[in-house]
């Protein structure tokens, strides 16, 4: 009698997917940074998931009971119009959990500070100089909006002022409270976590300003039944957009988990912070979704929170993380 040794299961694989958008009207700002699909293509692209992957909720994700399996975690940023009343609604229908990473400060202004830092380097060429020209931290050149500070819109803005209904044109539809609260009430598959209060670059603030953002966004945040402890990085990029400072901080505010904007694919261990992998109007058949979730690609563009960087702007921030 052969006894074959028994097979080992294969360790798990955890590619948490990406998403800002969802809706068949993208704005300029959308389609310029490539953060946006059609409904009807989300949810193509959910069918395709739900075949090849199990998809789990954020408790199971920080309870690690996804050690033997490839597993999917669907995430969405900021508060555009379209997470509320076309993705959710969808995966309602499909019985599938999502989180929900949320700027409510941006929620309650009716509008995402990162479209109007973006819009302002479009617009005018005086505010494009003004953060050119600002030195001494390491976030490169060609990713110039996570060089904005704070102060350093709002000081614009007060200086200079700006064409609202131009801007609201080049930023497109925004959630508000009202969207939030409907989506919590009607949807348990639903999950809730923290951005921010508004959408900074955590590397641009002081350790009081980004325990202020955190606190403020959680407080609003914990009034939902679904709201869990944990935070996405606005921007996401290594170094650039989060620093070994911040990811400590936040974690001691009380993150859980915490996320990144970074396209890899985890594997079950201990992790420090987990990556996200961007679904985009080019995911558009079997084959590219699951080579772009498994990571298979000989080129995964690096998803910035802002959407696609070009490799140029890839290799430079590779640089920046490949730096002891």
């Amino acid at each position: 009698l052969t006894v074959r040794p028994r097979r080992r299961r294969a360790q798990g694989r955890l590619s948490v997917v990406l998403y800002h958008e969802v809706t068949d009207e993208p704005s300029q700002f959308l389609n310029d940074h490539e953060m946006v699909v059609s409904p009807a293509l989300f949810e193509f692209q959910l069918s395709v998931i739900q075949q090849h992957f199990r998809v789990i909720d954020p408790d199971t994700l920080v309870n690690g009971d996804w050690q033997h399996d490839e597993c999917v975690l669907l995430t969405f940023d900021d508060g555009f119009t379209g997470i509320f009343r076309h993705a959710a609604p969808l995966l309602h229908r499909h019985h599938l959990p999502a989180v929900f990473f949320l700027n409510v400060g941006d929620l309650e202004a009716d509008h995402s500070w990162a479209a109007l830092n973006e819009y302002l380097i479009c617009a005018h060429p005086a505010y494009r100089r003004l953060l050119e020209q600002q030195d001494g931290f390491a976030i490169p050149r060609g990713l110039l909006a996570l060089r904005a500070s704070p102060q350093t819109l709002e000081d614009y803005c007060a200086r200079v002022g700006f064409d609202q209904p131009q801007f609201r044109r080049y930023m497109g539809a925004y959630g508000s409270p009202a969207d939030l609260e409907i989506c919590a009430a009607r949807y348990p598959e639903i999950f809730f976590g923290n951005h921010l209060f508004r959408h900074y670059n955590a590397v641009r603030l002081t350790d009081e300003e980004l325990g202020r953002a955190y606190r403020q966004n959680e407080q609003r945040l914990q009034r939902l039944a679904n709201a869990r402890a944990l935070f996405a990085f606005p921007f996401g990029v290594p170094n650039a957009g989060y620093s070994q400072r911040a990811l400590q901080a936040v974690k001691a505010l009380g993150a859980r988990a915490v996320f990144s904007a970074f396209p890899r694919v985890d594997r079950f261990g201990p992790v420090e912070i987990f990556h996200r992998i961007s679904l985009g109007r080019s995911h558009d058949t079997r084959a590219r979704i699951l080579t772009r979730l498994r990571g298979t690609g000989t080129r995964m563009s690096l998803q910035r929170g802002l959407g696609a960087v070009g490799v140029r702007r890839y290799q430079d921030v590779l640089a920046q993380v490949r730096k002891p």
